[in-house]
C-alpha cells in the first residue's frame, strides 16, 4: 500500500521507496493512475542509477534469450492454451 507520494512525483518516475520507519526500502516506478501505483523493481538499500539498472536488466534478459534454442525438439516445446 502506498501511504504517501512526493507531491512532485509524476507518472513513470523512478522513485525511492521508504518504509514506515523512513528508511530506504528500495526503488520503484510510480504511476498515480494505475491500480498498482508503485511497482517495486529493487529492494536495494543502495543508490541505484536508473539508466544502469535497466541497461543491466535488458542485457541479462537478452543473454538468457540467446540460450533458448530457436527450434527446440517437440518434447522440449512449451504450449499455452487459452479460451
Amino acid at each position: 500500500m502506498v501511504g504517501k507520494a512526493s507531491s512532485d512525483a509524476k507518472a513513470g518516475d523512478w522513485v525511492e521507496v521508504l518504509g514506515k520507519d523512513g528508511e530506504r526500502f528500495g526503488w520503484g516506478l510510480y504511476n498515480p493512475r494505475s491500480k498498482m501505483p508503485l511497482r517495486i523493481v529493487s529492494h536495494s538499500n543502495e543508490e541505484i542509477n536508473e539508466y544502469h539498472f535497466f541497461e543491466t536488466a535488458i542485457r541479462r534478459a537478452a543473454s538468457l534469450r540467446q540460450q533458448i534454442p530457436a527450434n527446440p525438439p517437440p518434447d522440449e516445446q512449451l504450449s499455452c492454451h487459452s479460451r
